[in-house]
């Protein structure tokens, strides 16, 4: 009737082998309730819709006017890749994506613009 003395990671050994004198299972009543999956549809739209305003999106893209200025800018190498894929696609040159994009960015936002101002006009230059 000598009880062994083991450690932690002998009875963990031992459970984890599946030892019939230390098998652990856990109750009915400490087990987390199996949870329930929702499933999110995606909104149905016509392809020929999305075509259609992608065409109109290209067609925008391309009467862009770029400006005079130069400026050099760092883009992730997946970003340049996408703008590559583009241009043989679309014929979209590169900057004039970029220069659209910022264009229609800042157009969309003219609290942007209205801060940047504001702020310059605190200081006395």
């Amino acid at each position: 009737m000598s009880k062994e003395i083991k450690s932690l990671a002998d009875e963990l050994r031992e459970a984890m082998r599946g030892s019939p004198e230390n098998d652990i299972k856990p109750k009915a009543a400490e087990r987390p309730p199996p949870q329930q999956k929702v499933k999110v549809k995606p909104l149905q739209t016509s392809k020929t819709q999305d075509h259609a305003s992608l065409e109109s999106l290209f067609t925008r893209i391309k009467a862009h006017k770029l400006g005079d200025e130069k400026l050099l800018i760092r883009l992730q190498p997946n970003t340049i890749k996408l703008l590559k894929q583009l241009k043989i696609d679309q014929s979209i040159d590169m900057n004039k994506f970029i220069s659209f994009a910022l264009h229609d960015f800042l157009k969309g936002n003219p609290a942007l613009i209205t801060y940047i101002k504001d702020s310059l006009n605190q200081f006395d230059l």
